[in-house]
């Protein structure tokens, strides 16, 4: 959806930033900048608060304005129930729409703002939005006093307050239009999923087929050591789970399903309290071997 104006313009802005955008490449063009990230106030959140008073107060002496002159503020933050926005607001003392979309913020502040000027419902508006990287860290990401690492090629929340004037007053840069759009997943809309039915039976597929060291029959089981297992087994006449895990650095896991496979296939006996398991199966003519 596009929505197209006839008299609507900006006719000032306001830009307030932290230490990081200083020490950046376009640190000229901002208004006021900050050395630390508390500008002194005793929270990140009250800083923030910061960030949009400054940018209001630095507008409105730009464009030569009170507050009283102004209709109506938009504005909006990163944090939850727009806290800084709000705080800010209270000290500012102009009539407040409180905004949220991430950080599509300040242009629907602009598009509220750009829709009442243009109709007439006021005379006249400001558009304010801020982030702060300590506070939205905070929130969104990890607990930034926990002084975790982090790289420099991370994702990094901007440090920074900005205001926009819009009226009818003509000036060079006028709002034309803004577009509306809809939110789309495209990984579902671009193309639908195809699903590889075959997937559903690789266990069955991929076991591989063993033969019984006693009987001889062809049988399903993937362990790699399992026939070895059968043979050391008949071989010394001994089989427990801790003896397997010791002899061929395995897991008690696996260790004790390859002792419950030996029960079922008959050639060991079952547990019988603490005595050791008898072997069923015996070497032909051939006592069994010591296992030391």
């Amino acid at each position: 959806m596009t929505i197209t104006y006839n008299n609507t313009f900006v006719n000032g802005i306001s830009l307030v930033t932290g230490p990081y955008e200083k020490r950046g490449p376009l640190s000229r063009f901002f208004d006021k900048t900050y050395e630390d990230f508390y500008f002194n106030r005793p929270t990140w959140e009250q800083a923030e608060s910061k960030l949009i008073e400054d940018s209001v107060d630095i507008l409105l002496k730009k464009i030569g304005k009170t507050k009283f002159d102004i209709d109506v503020h938009v504005s909006g933050d990163l944090l939850n129930q727009l806290a800084s926005t709000n705080y800010a607001s209270s000290n500012i003392g102009i009539p407040l729409l409180g905004v949220y979309s991430a950080c599509a913020t300040s242009m629907e502040g602009v598009i509220i703002g750009a829709n009442m000027v243009d109709k007439g419902i006021v005379k006249n508006c400001i558009a304010s939005v801020s982030s702060h990287n300590e506070a939205a860290e905070k929130q969104f990401r990890y607990p930034t006093e926990y002084g975790g690492p982090k790289p420099k090629t991370a994702t990094f929340t901007n440090t920074g307050g900005a205001s926009i004037y819009l009226s009818k007053e003509k000036s060079d840069i006028k709002v034309e239009s803004s577009t509306i759009g809809r939110v789309v997943d495209y990984s579902i809309s671009q193309q639908k999923a195809i699903y590889d039915g075959s997937f559903l039976n690789l266990e069955d597929k991929d076991a591989e087929i063993k033969t019984n060291p006693v009987s001889g029959d062809e049988e399903e089981y993937d362990d790699p050591l399992y026939n070895d297992i059968v043979e050391f087994v008949i071989t010394t006449g001994k089989a427990s789970a801790s003896l397997l895990q010791r002899r061929f650095k395995l897991g008690y896991n696996r260790a004790a399903r390859i002792i419950d496979l030996l029960e079922e296939r008959g050639i060991i006996g079952p547990q019988n309290g603490s005595k050791p398991r008898e072997v069923l199966v015996k070497l032909e003519g051939n006592e069994p071997l010591d296992e030391e």
